[in-house]
């Protein structure tokens, strides 16, 4: 069991600049999909995108591309960098972006651009052309892995102004929406007989990829606890509402040997 002890101080000094460093998912998805790289080079033009230098006067509407103004509703989108580090995974397999990027709108140029946020839509799209083309049923675990504090965006902010894991599960909570967007809510799970203390899944439609949504969460969620803590996280309990798959050697490097399956709610304690 995790302690969640409100005593417990999570960063030290100095580790804020190591974690905001760690990972740059979009230099690296830019170098694999060289067409050096690859077979194939894909790039579609974003005549939409403002530029950030544009001169405003008086009056102009204000450019609405950030994390406080996302370019589309904060509550049915997510953060370009999650796709950016699915992108630079399944492009190290040697996938193209016109593959990945099959039936979006979606160019390198507009997920790097500071702030964007893609909607469900596309991003639902990006992953089932990921998972096809990799035939990697466990690759939300594989990009959870890779998902570090910078890329939750400005919430990743506020995970760090967290002194203790019991702040870290409210700041989930109550800022979930715009990590998941709106088809999935988190939930703090309780469980006062056992001193367990975590948070549920529960998608309000269904997904594309219905295992890769919980197993990314879950495992991006084990990560960031252990960014925090600056350890690995031991004795978690989690539970998916699906099948055991054949092989769960994955799980248990990530998650420990407690690792259940066929159950009615997606908890992680």
């Amino acid at each position: 069991m995790i302690d969640i002890g409100t005593g417990q101080h999570i960063l030290e000094i100095g580790v804020i600049d190591r974690i905001i460093r760690i990972g740059k998912p979009l230099n690296l998805a830019r170098r694999l999909l060289a067409p050096s790289n690859l077979h194939s080079h894909h790039s579609i033009a974003n005549p939409d995108i403002i530029q950030p230098n544009l001169p405003l006067t008086q009056g102009d509407t204000l450019p609405n591309k950030g994390h406080l103004w996302p370019n589309i509703g904060m509550e049915r989108s997510i953060p370009s960098q999650y796709l950016l580090i699915l992108i630079a995974l399944v492009a190290e397999r040697g996938c193209a972006l016109e593959v990945i990027c099959n039936g979006t709108d979606l160019s390198l140029e507009r997920l790097g651009q500071a702030g964007t946020r893609v909607g469900e839509a596309e991003a639902d799209r990006v992953v089932a052309n990921a998972l096809h083309a990799t035939g990697d049923a466990a690759l939300g675990l594989e990009v959870g892995q890779q998902i570090n504090l910078a890329a939750h965006a400005v919430v990743g902010q506020t995970f760090m102004a967290c002194t203790n894991l019991a702040q870290a599960l409210d700041t989930l909570v109550k800022y979930g929406p715009l990590l998941t967007g709106g088809q999935t809510q988190l939930h703090l799970f309780q469980d006062s007989e056992r001193a367990r203390t975590g948070f549920e899944i529960e998608l309000q439609a269904p997904s594309l990829a219905m295992r890769f949504t919980h197993e990314v969460i879950f495992s991006a969620a084990q990560k960031t606890f252990s960014d925090l803590l600056q350890t690995p996280t031991d004795q978690l309990e989690v539970s998916f509402p699906y099948e055991r798959p054949s092989d769960i050697t994955p799980f248990g490097v990530i998650f420990g040997p407690d690792v259940s399956f066929g159950k009615d709610h997606a908890v992680m304690s």
